[in-house]
């Protein structure tokens, strides 16, 4: 049955027993719900029902090669999509981890937790890297390997957008070889009291030192939202066992030598709407 324009709805004539209520559309999610009526000439007001917004995601829809949301399928250059979920699975510390299996794409690594990217053998200045659509870098850094793109927390992603070959025409004279947009998280909204959500996570290496640290904090009401966060990486060489026969490799195992890499990145993103 459907509610009327107000989103009210009766239910009539039900005989004694237990039902149970769903709730669906299209742009939410599912509400299911039990109620036991006693006798036929009972009455229950089951109150508001909320039912919380639905983001629907999908691996085909792009928007870096024209500026607006289109079909892969609907494109005349090759485009590679990473997920908010293919970023999860891997939980990776270094960009070239989250770029697996992206044809005519890798990622240089120019240090243990950095890395420079490269498309189709271009690289440095002559690819662009965008943040949401804003600039990382341009023309006139330096040509060579750089870890700008390692500088971006990936925990903070909805999305990594890859255009393969020259995309000039959109993005000017520096996106040669290509260009890459990282796509940030965007905060949802609450349709029913303020909520907080808070989350925290922490990873140890013992082979690289590694020291990785990310907290990040939402907060959402009916008309705003928020969503917030930070990352602290450490990383120092990738050492190797204590024995392999290898004097030399085992003297750096021990700590002489090493060399440390680190990375501090934070981010904000508000959100706010107006309803009628």
């Amino acid at each position: 049955m459907s509610t009327d324009s107000d989103g009210f709805f009766l239910l009539v004539n039900l005989s004694a027993n237990r039902y149970r209520i769903t709730i669906s559309h299209i742009n939410y999610q599912v509400y299911s719900g039990d109620i036991v009526i006693h006798r036929e000439d009972e009455v229950y007001d089951l109150g508001t029902l909320v039912i919380h917004p639905k983001i629907h995601t999908s691996d085909d829809v792009v928007y870096t090669a024209t500026r607006s949301a289109t079909r892969i399928e609907n494109l005349p250059v090759t485009v590679s999509n990473v997920n908010r979920a293919t970023i999860q699975s891997r939980n990776a510390k270094r960009q070239r981890r989250r770029f697996v299996k992206k044809p005519g794409f890798f990622i240089q690594k120019t240090s243990h937790g950095g890395g420079s990217a490269n498309i189709r053998g271009l690289s440095s200045n002559q690819i662009l890297l965008l943040v949401d659509g804003i600039r990382l870098n341009n023309s006139t850094y330096r040509l060579g390997n750089h870890p700008y793109l390692t500088s971006v927390d990936y925990q903070a992603l909805q999305q990594i957008e890859v255009v393969h070959g020259p995309s000039s025409m959109l993005y000017g004279s520096d996106a040669l070889g290509g260009t890459i947009n990282l796509i940030t998280r965007q905060p949802s909204f609450s349709m029913d009291e303020i909520q907080a959500n808070a989350r925290s996570l922490g990873r140890f290496a013992t082979a690289d030192n590694e020291i990785t640290w990310r907290n990040d904090l939402s907060l959402s009401g009916r008309n705003w939202a928020f969503l917030g966060g930070f990352s602290i990486k450490d990383f120092e060489d990738l050492r190797h066992g204590t024995s392999s026969g290898y004097e030399r490799l085992e003297s750096l195992s021990s700590g002489s030598g090493t060399e440390s890499y680190g990375i501090f990145s934070m981010g904000c993103r508000c959100q706010a709407r107006f309803l009628p």
